[in-house]
């Protein structure tokens, strides 16, 4: 059995709160952790939303940020390693110390959305017990087993469930198409850009359940 975990804790309990109050419509995406080599050096860091002269200003003004490096690509989003001061909890070090795996660290209006993979509940249950030692309130947001029998249905929202169901009724993955996405969308009752977000959801968790693997994302789920 795995268990799946998606909780968001407040910037101000871990890391660059400052940054978040300074450049409101910033987003951060972590890329994978398994890799990094000391408690206080981030992955690599995807940051959007501003100019690297906003983003490097800001990250310099910040009191948990000790050291940054700046990647590469000249258009953002923007890469950088990020290595965050010592009184900081480490959230990657809390995760490692119970064998989870973040699959997503996505940062967004003062908070961080993590999903977390663990071998079973009692390590879910020790790493949440050790965030509120750390004086970490994690909002859980969903918790989700997976095993052999775990059917796709499952793995999706009623939103989702319902945007899926409506599509395949209505022949929408039929080539050629039976009807359009606007069409579609005037059925389900949404607009069809929230139509197409919760299709897209949707076929996401299939898949990756398929495949075991986390797809990357830059923008929180909705």
């Amino acid at each position: 059995m795995t268990v799946l975990l998606t909780i968001t804790v407040q910037a101000a309990e871990t890391a660059l709160e400052e940054t978040f109050e300074e450049l409101d419509d910033i987003r951060f995406k972590m890329e994978n952790t398994v890799t990094m080599q000391t408690d206080q050096e981030w992955p690599h860091v995807w940051i959007r939303g501003y100019s690297r002269r906003e983003i490097e200003t800001a990250l310099r003004a910040d009191p948990t940020v000790a050291s940054f490096e700046y990647i590469g690509l000249r258009e953002g989003p923007f890469l950088y390693r990020i290595n965050v001061t010592e009184d900081r909890v480490s959230m990657v070090d809390l995760v490692q110390e119970e064998n989870g795996v973040i699959l997503t660290a996505l940062g967004f209006n003062g908070q961080w959305e993590l999903r977390i993979r663990f071998a079973d509940n009692a390590h879910l249950t020790r790493f949440h017990n050790r965030l509120k030692e750390s004086g970490i309130t994690p909002d859980v947001k969903r918790v989700r087993e997976f095993n052999a029998g775990t059917k796709g249905t499952e793995l999706l929202t009623g939103p989702q469930r319902e945007a899926l169901k409506a599509a395949v009724e209505h022949g929408y993955f039929t080539i050629p198409r039976q009807i359009s996405l606007e069409e579609l969308a005037d059925e389900v009752g949404i607009s069809h850009q929230a139509l197409s977000e919760r299709l897209r959801r949707a076929s996401e968790q299939l898949a990756q359940s398929e495949v075991g693997q986390p797809i990357d994302e830059f923008d929180h789920d909705q």
